[in-house]
């Protein structure tokens, strides 16, 4: 081996030193020749590599239609490395497959219900419960002086009243008001007007209490900023009409965007969709841009619903057992009562009214008709208690897909000012620069 070595590098000494006395073309001749050889050589290695890869490929393609034959008979086996115990033991174990239906569910229920402000929105919020609150101030503010003005008229109007004798007033005021409305005599007029006079204080009095005391600043606040926060997240679920989601039902693709102010999802597509396919899109929605609030889950409200008709179940019950009660008391007070006399029996028979002759008293002997005898199957369905759901979704077919515009039409008015001017704001900017 050693010796093989040896020569080798004697070989390969000789043969540089050879290429360095040689000429030019001898030398072009060596380069060839090289490059020859080594091309040979990897063109060779190549086949072989893509040879080994195409075996292997062919293997795997193999096992792989062999466990996908042994899958479809169920007869796939998990082995143990470590526990070499029968194979009847070691099947594998399958997660249940969810139903279309519940698609998006679990996550859905795992949401807040609640919608997450941002924190540019919670000062927006701060921002418009004061305005608010000021507006709210300055409305019960002139409703006062309102109830005041009305307060001081009809005070005028009683004064007027009974200063005069019956023979000298008139229905018709000075500021041609009819008074004929509050009654025909003098006296009952001046109990109408003050009827409304203490109304018309009760109302002043109510609102003055908003306005003065700390308690009713406190109501006026709360009630600012429950306007507020509803302002706010419409302002950010109207945001929602920009957005869109398509999902892949077993009856067709399916396009959905939420409406704000319709409160409904509209949706896109070819086909008919069933209310519990739509379902599904929705809750996708809802899991894509977070908006929880706007979905109703109907398996919460069928609840809520059983809860309500159970508790007006019981409350039924219960008045029923103390009107039964009720009776039974009166009965007993009557049969302890001696002094009151009993009723003669009466030995003639009533008939119903539908076996008497209209108009007549004599007894009808033919068979009532049949729709006057009442079905019993249609009276029980029509006693049963149905539960009706408060809140449920709503889903508003739009059309086909390719009545959908992904591009939205810009308003010109919001990006160009100009395009909204009027002619009379362009004749004032330009008297403006002839000023200037």
């Amino acid at each position: 081996m050693i010796t093989i070595v040896h020569f080798t590098k004697e070989l390969l000494f000789a043969f540089f030193i050879l290429y360095i006395v040689s000429d030019e073309r001898v030398k072009q001749n060596i380069n060839d020749f090289i490059i020859m050889h080594i091309t040979n050589i990897f063109d060779k290695s190549a086949c072989n590599i893509m040879n080994i890869m195409n075996i292997m490929n062919i293997m795997n393609i193999m096992n792989f239609l062999t466990l996908m034959q042994d899958d479809e008979d169920g007869d796939i086996l998990v082995s143990s490395p470590n526990n070499d115990t029968s194979s009847d033991d070691k099947k594998e174990n399958k997660k249940p497959e969810i139903k279309y239906e519940d698609k998006y569910l679990d996550h859905i229920r795992k949401m807040d219900k609640e919608y997450k402000f941002t924190c540019e929105e919670n000062e927006q919020i701060k921002l418009k419960t004061t305005e608010l609150y000021d507006d709210i101030i300055k409305e019960y503010s002139n409703k006062m002086n309102e109830c005041m003005g009305k307060i001081n008229k009809i005070q005028i109007k009683i004064i007027k009243y009974e200063n005069n004798s019956d023979d000298e007033y008139c229905d018709i005021d000075e500021n041609g008001e009819d008074d004929s409305v509050l009654g025909v005599t003098k006296d009952d007029k001046i109990k109408t007007l003050i009827e409304n006079r203490s109304q018309l204080q009760t109302e002043y009095n109510k609102i003055n209490k908003l306005i003065e005391t700390s308690e009713g600043q406190q109501e006026v606040m709360n009630e600012a900023n429950k306007k507020a926060i509803k302002l706010i997240q419409d302002e950010g679920l109207n945001k929602l009409k920009d957005t869109f989601v398509i999902e892949r039902t077993p009856l067709g693709n399916v396009l959905m965007v939420w409406n704000n102010k319709r409160e409904t999802f509209e949706y896109y597509s070819d086909n008919t969709i069933p209310y519990r396919y739509l379902e599904v899109v929705g809750r996708k929605y809802v899991k894509a841009f977070n908006c929880r609030n706007i979905y109703v889950d109907m398996e919460e409200e069928l609840k809520i619903s059983e809860e309500r008709l159970k508790k007006e179940k019981e409350m039924k019950e219960m008045k029923e057992m103390k009107e039964k009660e009720e009776q039974l008391n009166m009965e007993e007070s009557k049969k302890n009562n001696t002094g009151a006399e009993q009723p003669k029996k009466n030995v003639f028979a009533k008939f119903k009214s539908y076996n008497k002759e209209a108009g007549s008293g004599r007894v009808n002997t033919a068979p009532p008709p049949k729709n006057s005898i009442p079905n019993k199957s249609i009276m029980d369905n029509a006693n049963e208690k149905v539960l009706l759901k408060d809140r449920a979704n709503r889903y508003t077919y739009e059309g086909k897909l390719s009545n959908f515009k992904i591009l939205k039409r810009v308003d010109r008015k919001v990006v160009d000012k100009k395009y909204a001017l009027s002619f009379a704001d362009f004749k004032k900017m330009q008297a403006q620069k002839n000023k200037i």
